[in-house]
């Protein structure tokens, strides 16, 4: 496929467009290595971590955004230096306050411990933070070489229920993504499958907002501006989340039907080289958004998802002091504007609406994230 860069006053073909198939997003824009992605950041990070004596190392915190990149980041950081990976306990372990899960992992000055997802080692319950309440005594008086790991939305309400944050100490962050670090970052992902050149225009202008060959600094001034003004504006959409990122711009990419193609713009793509993927502007792009008939059950449903990351229909049902039934029709709810989806630990909220999702507890008054 083939298109050239059109005048400013001129209209664009009206071609038919689609959704790019998976096979092409799989090719233009691949899934990225996610454990690589945060990689060299955490090892620069924890270097001193691992070369200080266990009693000197104390503990390093990270904060994630929900589907942070830092968590495969951070199991195989531990796997490639031999660090012991503490796996969370079971529901019915926390509801149990069953301490027998201290009997799992050696909690010992002298061993180093990786807590990879401390959001699922308690549950928003009035039995629920029993055996984490625990957790911090133990670290306190034992004081083990830790690095732990916990999502945004769980942070929150860790720090104001039980001030995690007196023995998970100095919380960092990833920086997030801006404009032009995303500019860099998809152009690696796209040609990391050793294709030829690909050309991604806007379909309302169809100047290009990423070009896999293109040197940045060669655009005009118009285009770099709305190059820019779409990556911004992925930017702050996703707030500088990657995995959010990456979704919606897999997302916003169309395909030409290629008859279409050729008939209308082919004549006039005499010097463009490559293939080319359309990309809908923002005003154009549907994305996934809470309906009109959502309301409370819907809404503590997100917010408990947020907090631990995922849960089951059965935990949610025995948590919430909801009506079984009331539970099901918000989860059916939720998952029918594609804002859930059943995973391998229950429910989460998708990526490419997390967004909204963010945007909608806002509304309903409950505490953000300072991600």
């Amino acid at each position: 496929m083939k298109v050239r860069q059109p005048n400013k006053d001129e209209e664009l073909p009206d071609v038919d467009l689609r959704s790019a198939p998976d096979h092409l997003l799989d090719w233009v824009a691949p899934e990225p290595d996610w454990a690589a992605q945060g990689q060299p950041i955490l090892a620069d990070t924890l270097r001193s971590w691992l070369d200080a004596a266990p009693a000197d190392a104390g503990t390093r915190t990270f904060v994630g955004a929900p589907n942070s990149v830092f968590r495969p980041a951070l199991l195989a950081w531990a796997q490639e230096h031999d660090v012991f990976i503490v796996d969370p306990p079971t529901s019915k372990q926390i509801l149990a306050v069953d301490e027998r899960w201290f009997e799992q992992w050696p909690l010992d000055p002298r061993v180093r411990l990786v807590f990879p997802c401390l959001e699922r080692c308690f549950l928003r319950h009035q039995n629920g933070l029993h055996l984490f309440r625990s957790l911090l005594e133990r670290l306190w008086e034992t004081r083990p070489p830790v690095v732990a790991l916990v999502d945004s939305w769980a942070w929150t309400y860790l720090h104001h229920a039980l001030h995690a944050d007196a023995v998970f100490t100095y919380p960092q962050t990833l920086a997030p993504f801006d404009e032009s670090r995303l500019d860099r970052w998809l152009r690696q992902i796209s040609l990391r499958n050793g294709h030829r050149r690909v050309i991604f225009r806007l379909t309302s202008d169809g100047r290009a907002v990423l070009d896999t060959n293109g040197d940045p600094g060669d655009d005009t001034a118009d285009n770099h501006k709305e190059r820019i003004s779409f990556l911004k504006e992925l930017a702050m959409r996703s707030r500088g989340n990657p995995r959010v990122a990456w979704e919606m711009w897999r997302h916003s990419l169309r395909v030409a039907a290629e008859d279409e193609l050729d008939e209308q713009v082919e004549e006039n793509a005499e010097h463009d080289t490559g293939l080319t993927i359309w990309v809908y502007p923002w005003d154009d792009l549907a994305l996934p958004e809470p309906s009109g008939d959502m309301g409370k059950i819907e809404s503590f449903v997100l917010h408990m998802l947020l907090i631990h990351g995922s849960m089951t229909d059965a935990l949610l049902m025995q948590l919430f002091p909801f009506s079984s039934t009331d539970v099901l029709h918000g989860l059916h709810r939720l998952q029918r504007t594609e804002l859930i989806q059943r995973g391998e630990h229950g429910w989460y909220v998708l990526p490419l609406g997390y967004p909204a999702v963010r945007a909608f507890l806002d509304q309903e008054g409950f505490p953000l994230d300072p991600l």
